[in-house]
């Protein structure tokens, strides 16, 4: 177990004088924006003597601030690793609002943060790098689009009307983008009528 923990903090070292770094960076330089998001890792491993890394441990953490439900307050996306291990851990999407409440869960394969399928003959090591290089990378600020639609846009499958209009009347109006459980691209947005987050082109998960 202390192996695995070593082997962990070795990777996530190698990534913070990276991707964490700049981020961590930018974070200080500038508040958040549509564009712009401030990103802070988080690895924090069990503290308690003899605790053991189960499937429910979170090995790793990203979290990004960022405008969604209410243009004032910002809310916080946060991507969790959980598992035994970093090469066959699953991924938790959370969109936790201003005042704590969660706004939206979803269960995702390790696979959507990956730029390509690990080949049968790719070292674990290298596979561990590249699942956490991805994780770093799920909040980048092209993938937050504001406003949420373009002028020209058809309502989406899955929006009510009133949530329809407001939206793409508001050009405050944020959209999430990201790889969902399906492997195929999603959009997150946030449905001011009907007060709840709403996947389009995906399965629902709250």
């Amino acid at each position: 177990m202390k192996r695995n923990f070593y082997s962990l903090s070795v990777l996530l070292l190698l990534l913070g004088s990276t991707s964490c770094v700049q981020m961590a960076t930018s974070s200080e330089r500038a508040a958040p924006t549509a564009a712009e998001p401030r990103s802070r890792t988080v690895y924090t491993p069990p503290t308690t003597p003899g605790a053991r890394i189960t499937a429910a441990t979170v090995l790793h953490r990203v979290q990004v601030s960022h405008v969604f439900s209410d243009p004032a307050s910002p809310d916080n996306f946060v991507l969790e690793l959980r598992g035994a291990r970093v090469s066959s851990g699953r991924l938790r999407l959370l969109v936790l609002g201003s005042r704590g409440d969660t706004l939206f869960q979803q269960q995702l394969p390790a696979s959507v943060v990956l730029a390509a399928p690990a080949g049968p003959a790719t070292p674990v090591r290298e596979q561990e790098v590249n699942l956490l290089r991805g994780m770093n990378e799920f909040f980048a600020g092209q993938n937050f689009q504001q406003p949420a639609f373009d002028a020209n846009a058809a309502q989406p499958a899955g929006l009510s009307g009133p949530d329809w209009n407001r939206l793409r009347r508001n050009p405050a109006a944020v959209v999430f983008r990201f790889v969902g459980a399906d492997g195929q691209p999603n959009r997150l947005v946030y449905g001011p009528a009907s007060a709840r987050a709403v996947v389009l082109d995906g399965a629902m998960s709250l």
